[in-house]
């Protein structure tokens, strides 16, 4: 991506940026040195993506040919019927299913932030739309790991579009948001898009410790994945001689992951003549259990420093079953410097599911959790040493 980006700074094509209306003759030459930079690039660095580029252009052609048609036949705000399967057929999604499909089986997590995911919406984004605005817009509305993918897409459309790629338009006028997408009825055009950040929130701002200020907020917290539910918190204690103390408290709950095993399905593209005869994975999951295999915490001061932490005690490392699906626990953290933020997170029954746990900042005033009664107390870990005193049987 970065290739292709420099590839468009180099070349004269398509560096105008897209104001009002633009011809169709225009549009496709701008998606042409789109495609061609990231073909260029491709090349460079496999050909795994010259096909997706080459689908993508496809796909956006076909889209522009269906607005075409819904434009002249006057039905673009029509709803449902034959205009709202097209309008489903040709939407971010579906066209992002397709583009990661394996055999007959559709992408299903388009929105995710795995290569095999974000590569091709970024791809799709950068070709299918005609402006950074339009860009934006829409990677917003698909949602997920949205982030990520706009630094690319931005990269690649004020590459090709110069520094007036973000237009006044763009900025200073909300109206432009809500209109900015293809127009396609009913089921392709998402509701306008409104804030939904409470007023007491604040805002994103430049730190001077590098993910500092967004890493949390809050000195307590829940995060889901894999199924698995981690609740944290952490609560300055007294200051000893020897540093300044903290607890932690961390509740595992894996009553979703163990209460409903998902069923595996053998892939699509498996040949058992060529691949051999098919066995779902094992996982204990599916049979009720699952064991804890390892716990790591990352400790940041608020001077930067960063203290990573991956020594668990064996018989703290909990096996969870659907009679006993949840684990709650508690550990004192001392360090030579004041704490600012946590991370951290969870392995259980195979080094696939990592569950990660809530990112946690440390607040002068915060009180231990309404559960924290039923934790089991661990110890106490010394940084940066790193060593363990165990709390005695």
């Amino acid at each position: 991506l970065l290739r292709a980006a420099l590839l468009l700074l180099r070349g004269p094509e398509g560096r105008c940026p897209a104001q009002g209306a633009v011809a169709a003759s225009e549009r496709r030459q701008r998606r042409a040195a789109m495609a061609e930079a990231l073909r260029r690039a491709a090349a460079k660095a496999g050909p795994q993506y010259r096909s997706v580029i080459d689908e993508a252009v496809g796909e956006a052609d076909n889209r522009d040919a269906l607005l075409a048609a819904v434009a002249a036949a006057g039905v673009a705000g029509a709803g449902g019927g034959g205009a709202g399967a097209l309008a489903e057929l040709h939407g971010d999604a579906a066209v992002l299913g397709r583009l990661t499909s394996s055999g007959d089986q559709a992408g299903e997590d388009v929105q995710g932030g795995l290569t095999p995911y974000a590569m091709p919406a970024i791809i799709w984004f950068a070709v299918a739309y005609d402006s950074l605005c339009q860009a934006a817009l829409a990677n917003a509305k698909l949602g997920g790991e949205s982030a990520a993918r706009a630094i690319f897409v931005g990269l690649l459309h004020a590459a090709r579009d110069g520094r007036d790629a973000v237009t006044d338009t763009c900025v200073e006028h909300r109206a432009f948001w809500a209109s900015a997408a293809p127009v396609l009825p009913q089921a392709h055009v998402a509701a306008h898009l409104r804030s939904k950040v409470p007023d007491f929130l604040m805002p994103i701002r430049l730190c001077a410790i590098p993910g500092h200020c967004q890493s949390g907020g809050t000195a307590s917290g829940e995060r889901r994945m894999h199924g698995v539910r981690i609740a944290a918190a952490v609560v300055e204690e007294e200051d000893s001689e020897r540093g300044i103390r903290y607890r932690v408290y961390v509740r595992i709950d894996a009553s979703e992951l163990l209460a409903r095993p998902a069923a595996v399905e053998q892939p699509a593209d498996w040949d058992d003549d060529e691949d051999g005869q098919w066995e779902p994975p094992d996982d204990p999951a599916r049979e009720g259990h699952v064991a804890c295999l390892a716990r790591y915490f990352q400790f940041t001061t608020k001077s930067g420093r960063h203290a990573p932490f991956g020594t668990w005690p064996v018989h703290h490392l909990y096996r969870l079953s659907r009679a006993a699906p949840v684990a709650t626990d508690s550990f004192d953290v001392e360090l030579p410097e004041r704490l600012a933020s946590i991370i951290g997170g969870v392995v259980l029954g195979s080094s696939k599911r990592d569950a990660k746990m809530p990112s946690l900042l440390v607040e002068d005033e915060a009180e231990p959790p309404s559960w924290a009664d039923a934790c089991q107390h661990v110890g106490l870990v010394r940084l940066p040493e790193g060593t363990w005193h165990l709390v005695e049987e």
